[in-house]
């Protein structure tokens, strides 16, 4: 037990400390908030630390101290990342992310957003994914990169897709709808703001409806189709109105106003204008004035004209000097708080300097006897502390003897099985020597292997090639020698006193003829070389997100069509079923519609073969499915022409290879659509029965296409 006299002086001093605390907590609440903030963070331990240190940067920003705004915000992300608070680290590096990007250093603001998103992905939190996504795509959307834009905003809405966030998947839709919109693709944007007005009607989110519309009338707007555009504003302005909000009205109406301005209608522009006036933000007003300048100095009133642009030019600098003198407003309050600041110093100064002194005597005096006090307690504890020490180093002595045995077995143990892991590593270093030759023998094998596949098949193409090249040129020869023939027997009845005319005129016949055989034989080539410059070229399309439904019907007529020119008298009932789940897929829609066309080709020749041949009554049929299975697209394509035979089947893929009558085909069609298919990561099967059908299968894999509303 302590002795009174020490008691006493304890009580002293923790009384002394205590009203030293008192005497801080109140000038510490006389600082400034970011200065009492900083005190506190100090203060407390990590568990709250951060969270204070948060909100000193926050008060930071108010101040524009980005610097020192990042630099606690960087403190307070190693805290939590010590804690193991990783939701509390992605939302960190967002605020600071977001803080480059205010300074508009988009380099930085895009480390710090991919960091968050990389801790989110680790902890699997999707609406924390979907925000950085999002602030990424912003990134590049203001960078005008907007390919990379559109990719990140496909991710975000995927990923809403798959967690049923029907309110951030309309927000996401949005954004890939302006994306689309900046790059001048309307169809595209179109089909996403429409996507958004379903979902958002089918949700019964108004705004997001009414968003989706005003977007719609503005790509109407931009392609010259302005009925369409103010019947998608009325409608939009309808909503606003419902919604009673008067910013959103005023917007939609200053864009109808633009409509009828550029439609020459300047009063129905005046109208709306006005009525937008009414609700429009001072900010916003400027540019409604303008407007309003620009619609009666095309009436030829330059009264008005100048009244209104005189307001456009009055806005424009009020709120200039409001800005001025709100910024001379915060200058002065910064001021006036520092200068409260210096006094409060001053005033603690003084005090400090009177309570030391008066305090210097009675201090010394406690001092002294504190100092007695600890020398004796500390006498005593060196003595008990000595005894303590030499009888716990006569056990540890012991305990390390035995520790010291146990050591000298275990290094034995250690060193035995040293021995046997040496042996063991030298075997595998001989087995790893051994296989490293086979592996290289089996690549070279490999090597050898792909080459002599590469000088098959190019010696197989080359054959096809003089092949069917050699049969038009045949032509081209014979016809050119004859006609060589005809013109010297020309030359010679020329030469005679007693021309026959008639004789030449046959003769001149049969030399037109053949010329034109020549001119058709030698075209007959173009086209084989042309095929085949097709066949071997590689893509130059990119993939994009296509209406595949949309897409083969329209080729489908086209072909159809296109047939039914050339080949007079001919038709086919043809038969749909398209599934509507199959949607927008990621294809190259040049080269796929070109394997539609030569697949659609084949079966009306089919079946225009048959019609001679079949028995009365036979009606040319084709029926094109698509099916939506899984994550692959079906498509069927099956006609009741003449069929395939199993021999045709095993090479009708093969280049130039074809059963048509010379001069119809050159055999690349199926060969070509075959590789658009194969390039896709698709395939193409064939069901037939000769004399009865033949059915094409395609498969394709399914690619899925990937900021809030969009207002410009």
């Amino acid at each position: 037990m302590l002795p009174p006299a020490l008691l006493c002086l304890i009580s002293c001093m923790v009384w002394a400390a205590l009203m030293s605390a008192a005497l801080c907590s109140s000038l510490a609440a006389q600082t400034r908030k970011i200065d009492s903030l900083k005190m506190a963070a100090e203060s407390v331990n990590d568990s709250i630390r951060p969270t204070v240190l948060s909100e000193v940067a926050k008060e930071l920003l108010k101040q524009s101290k980005y610097a020192e705004a990042i630099e606690t915000y960087q403190n307070a992300f190693l805290i939590y990342k010590k804690l193991g608070k990783r939701k509390e680290e992605a939302t960190t590096l967002i605020n600071i992310g977001n803080i480059f990007n205010a300074k508009g250093i988009y380099a930085e603001a895009l480390n710090y957003y991919y960091k968050a998103l990389s801790v989110e992905e680790e902890i699997q939190d999707i609406e924390g994914i979907c925000f950085a996504l999002n602030n990424i795509a912003a990134i590049f959307y203001f960078q005008k990169n907007y390919n990379e834009a559109l990719s990140f905003n496909l991710k975000a809405l995927q990923k809403r897709k798959e967690s049923n966030d029907k309110i951030g998947e309309t927000a996401s839709l949005n954004n890939v709808g302006a994306v689309y919109f900046s790059l001048e693709k309307y169809d595209s944007a179109r089909a996403y703001y429409e996507e958004t007005l379903r979902l958002s009607r089918e949700i019964g989110r108004k705004q997001g409806e009414s968003n989706a519309l005003n977007n719609i009338g503005e790509i109407y707007a931009k392609q010259g189709k302005f009925k369409e555009a103010l019947e998608n504003y009325e409608k939009s302005l309808q909503i606003e109105r419902e919604l009673n909000s008067k910013q959103g009205e005023a917007y939609v109406l200053n864009n109808i106003a633009l409509i009828y301005y550029a439609q020459s209608q300047y009063l129905k522009s005046i109208n709306y204008l006005q009525q937008a006036l009414k609700n429009t933000m001072p900010a916003e007003a400027q540019e409604s004035y303008r407007l309003l300048s620009n619609n009666y100095e095309k009436m030829g009133d330059a009264k008005a004209a100048l009244k209104y642009f005189r307001l456009y030019v009055q806005y424009k600098d009020s709120l200039f000097n409001i800005e001025s003198i709100k910024k001379i407003a915060e200058i002065k309050e910064i001021y006036e708080k520092e200068k409260s600041e210096k006094q409060i110093e001053l005033l603690k100064r003084d005090n400090d300097i009177a309570r030391l002194e008066n305090e210097k005597w009675r201090n010394t005096f406690i001092g002294l006897f504190a100092v007695f006090v600890i020398i004796g307690l500390f006498v005593s504890y060196r003595y008990n502390a000595k005894r303590r020490a030499e009888k716990l180093l006569q056990e540890k002595n012991a305990a390390l003897e035995e520790k010291t045995k146990l050591v000298e077995e275990k290094t034995a143990q250690l060193a035995k099985a040293y021995d046997e892991l040496a042996t063991s590593k030298s075997e595998v270093e001989r087995k790893n020597v051994a296989l490293e030759k086979t592996l290289a023998d089996l690549n070279a094998t490999q090597q050898q292997l792909v080459q002599q596949e590469k000088l098959a098949a190019l010696g197989e193409l080359v054959a096809g090639v003089a092949h069917e090249i050699q049969n038009p040129l045949n032509f081209v020869n014979n016809f050119a020698e004859l006609s060589s023939e005809l013109c010297a027997e020309i030359a010679d009845e020329l030469k005679k006193n007693d021309v026959d005319f008639a004789n030449i005129e046959a003769l001149l016949a049969d030399v037109e003829s053949n010329l034109q055989k020549v001119s058709h034989h030698g075209k007959r080539a173009s086209a084989i070389v042309k095929s085949m410059l097709e066949h071997s070229r590689k893509s130059s399309s990119e993939k994009e997100p296509t209406d595949l439904n949309a897409l083969l019907h329209q080729y489908l007529k086209l072909t159809y069509q296109s047939y039914r020119m050339n080949h007079r008298g001919f038709n086919a009932q043809i038969t749909t079923r398209f599934d509507d789940a199959v949607g927008h897929v990621a294809v190259m829609p040049r080269e796929v519609s070109q394997v539609f066309v030569n697949i659609f080709n084949n079966a009306f020749y089919a079946m225009h073969e048959k019609v001679p041949v079949a028995q009365n009554g036979y009606m040319p049929e084709l029926h094109v499915q698509t099916k939506k299975r899984d994550d692959k697209i079906e498509i069927r394509i099956r006609d009741n022409g003449v069929g395939i035979s199993d021999d045709v089947k095993r090479k009708i893929f093969q280049p130039f290879f074809t059963t048509k009558k010379s001069g119809e085909g050159t055999g690349l069609g199926l060969s070509i659509s075959n590789d658009v298919v194969k390039a896709h990561g698709g395939s193409i099967s064939i069901e037939s029965s000769e004399g009865e059908f033949a059915e094409f299968v395609i498969t394709l894999p399914t690619k899925s296409p990937r900021h809030g509303d969009h207002r410009p």
